[in-house]
């Protein structure tokens, strides 16, 4: 963004040769990489969901792969770039100063649409395939685990307990807390929403950019429509924070004595025996 803005006041490129081709890939990366790593996140995520126990994919790993696959991706900027040395055409009054331009051939208009389609629109649409699956997942989670008291008050009768657990899914093989996991679904969902939303008009200004030919007249609308739209792509670094703190605060609200006794860990077996034990008392004092 500095970097923007000071090409925008100053016109004159001042940083060289080497930052001009550098530049329009500085700008995307930022993007496609958190794009990417939403994805990987809604992939993880809906594998945990069908295998608990599993581990989930290496951070580092996943982090290498998505800014390799990220930097493959903008290097053709390279191809579209121009770089033009004044002080070669004007003299040494010009040093270390020239001209930076992208598109001068007028041929950069498909590979924009590519971008836009394989690093904004096919990630949203596989996430908010992966986030439908695994909430459909976490749902049958929720609701597949019931356990119901029978207070059967006979006198030739003691109360009875009935322990339903679907034969599909045991509980030993099932290490997550699923309440948890819902609300960290709503999160995810907020946070990709608020994103998908803030970069779209940069998006639909570089297409457009293409589309209608810039003049001198409307250079400057171009300049500063460009300014705000890059501004409101980066707005999620301060959104995704404070949803994620009011996320983590609701979270803590919500964590109940009893939606404790379904999570299901490692100590699932004790926490679950000791509700058990507690309900039956209860029951034969009543």
């Amino acid at each position: 963004m500095p970097l923007a803005l000071s090409t925008t006041l100053i016109q004159n490129w001042v940083y060289g040769s080497f930052l001009c081709y550098l530049f329009p890939m500085m700008q995307d990366i930022p993007f496609h990489a958190t794009m990417l790593t939403f994805l990987l996140i809604a992939f993880d995520r809906y594998r945990q969901t069908l295998y608990p126990l599993k581990q989930p994919c290496p951070p580092f790993l996943c982090m290498f792969g998505v800014y390799i696959a990220t930097i493959f991706t903008v290097l053709p900027y390279a191809v579209y770039t121009r770089y033009l040395n004044l002080e070669v055409y004007f003299g040494a009054q010009f040093k270390g100063t020239g001209i930076c331009a992208i598109n001068v051939d007028d041929n950069i208009e498909e590979y924009i649409r590519g971008l836009f389609i394989i690093m904004y629109v096919l990630p949203l649409g596989l996430i908010a395939f992966l986030h439908i699956k695994t909430s459909e997942e976490i749902k049958a989670h929720l609701t597949s685990f019931t356990v119901s008291f029978h207070d059967v008050r006979l006198e030739s009768e003691p109360p009875t307990i009935t322990l339903t657990v679907p034969k599909q899914l045991p509980r030993k093989e099932d290490e997550k807390d699923w309440a948890f996991e819902k609300q960290m679904q709503c999160f995810l969902a907020k946070a990709v929403s608020t994103y998908a939303t803030c970069l779209l008009p940069l998006n639909l200004i570089r297409l457009l950019k293409h589309v209608v030919y810039e003049t001198y007249e409307n250079s400057y609308h171009f300049d500063i429509s460009f300014i705000m739209v890059v501004w409101l792509a980066f707005l999620p670094t301060v959104t995704t924070p404070v949803i994620f703190l009011f996320w983590q605060r609701a979270g803590g609200d919500q964590n109940s004595s009893s939606s404790r006794y379904l999570r299901l860990g490692r100590s699932s077996d004790v926490s679950f025996s000791h509700y058990l034990e507690t309900k039956e008392t209860a029951i034969n004092n009543n």
